[in-house]
């Protein structure tokens, strides 16, 4: 079924459901509590765009001059900066410190890794074992 432009987004207005959540939360939300998710998604989106940059870096590397992209270098080194930067205040704006998310991570990898499942998907494969 070949759909029309103008279908296709009446067919994503539909599906949309992001409007109706989000003004749920505005009229249902305190001040502060607004202030700290909108700070949240600011900071992702920092996030997003840093880690676009530093691809960004790479791919003109690999683009350009047509080879493996130079390890340590400054500008790509300033960037992963950039990403970690984003990557801690998010940890804080979720009420994690970077030793806490460092902490969970370990744990959850090492699971993982003593449960053969590194490869796979699924967030919490390593809970999906089929022992229950």
């Amino acid at each position: 079924m070949n759909l029309t432009i103008e279908e296709w987004e009446q067919k994503i207005k539909k599906w949309d459901m992001y409007p109706d959540a989000v003004k749920e939360i505005v009229y249902t939300s305190s001040k502060e509590e607004l202030i700290k998710l909108i700070t949240l998604l600011v900071h992702y989106v920092g996030l997003v765009n840093e880690i676009g940059e530093l691809g960004g870096k790479i791919k003109k590397e690999i683009r350009d001059k047509k080879q493996i992209p130079t390890l340590r270098d400054l500008d790509k080194g300033s960037e992963a900066g950039d990403v970690d930067w984003y990557l801690t205040t998010i940890d804080r704006d979720l009420g994690f410190t970077k030793k806490e998310i460092i902490n969970l991570n370990n744990k959850k990898l090492t699971k993982r890794e003593q449960k053969g499942m590194m490869h796979g998907s699924g967030d919490h494969r390593e809970e999906n074992t089929g022992d229950r």
